[in-house]
């Protein structure tokens, strides 16, 4: 029997997300920062819901990830071979073991669009400009970007604002030079739309 496995997500930003999976869509879904793959196999679940034929890409660093202290997330790390078994019966879904900018780079380079992207990677202020301005040129026209992280008082959202700006700085920058307009916000998660 597999190990119950949880999200950080709150219940009202893990509504937020299905809300704007839900209005988008999408035809190419991509999450960076799987971790265990539970937000993951949340949207796989509403896709198949909704008889969408969407597309799953899942980009984490998995085996070379350690959980930092300050970490929210829960439960046992599996590794890329727990998270590739639990999705290895959806033709669906493709897990992919890559440093989120890498892949974001290749992606990029062979004309790879993606429709909504679910960003809970690495939350360093530089790390989280980096994935959202390399995202630009792979998001289709009005393609969200939900980021997860943004909050600057919840706990662990206000130790990455006061190290170095975090998610939270990330996401008001890229708002504040046009790349992305706000759509909405819950708690920790900020839900961006591509400007034109």
């Amino acid at each position: 029997m597999e190990e119950r496995i949880k999200t950080d997500l709150y219940e009202e930003e893990t509504n937020l997300l299905t809300e704007y999976f839900k209005i988008k869509r999408p035809r190419i879904y991509l999450e960076l920062g799987v971790l265990q793959g539970v937000t993951m196999k949340k949207m796989v679940d509403i896709s198949d819901k909704m008889s969408l034929d969407t597309t799953f890409y899942g980009i984490d660093c998995f085996d070379r990830f350690l959980l930092p202290q300050h970490s929210t997330h829960t439960g046992q790390i599996v590794g890329f071979a727990g998270i590739k078994k639990r999705f290895n019966h959806y033709k669906n879904v493709h897990l992919v073991a890559s440093y989120t900018l890498d892949f974001l780079i290749k992606s990029y380079k062979s004309g790879k669009i993606f429709d909504f992207i679910f960003h809970d990677a690495d939350h360093n202020f530089n790390s989280v400009l980096a994935d959202l301005i390399a995202s630009l040129p792979v998001l289709s026209s009005g393609g969200f970007v939900a980021v997860h992280n943004t909050s600057k008082t919840e706990e662990p959202d206000k130790f990455y604002y006061e190290r170095d700006g975090g998610p939270r700085k990330a996401v008001d920058m890229l708002v504040k030079y046009k790349a992305y307009k706000t759509v909405k916000e819950k708690r920790r998660l900020t839900i961006l739309r591509k400007l034109p």
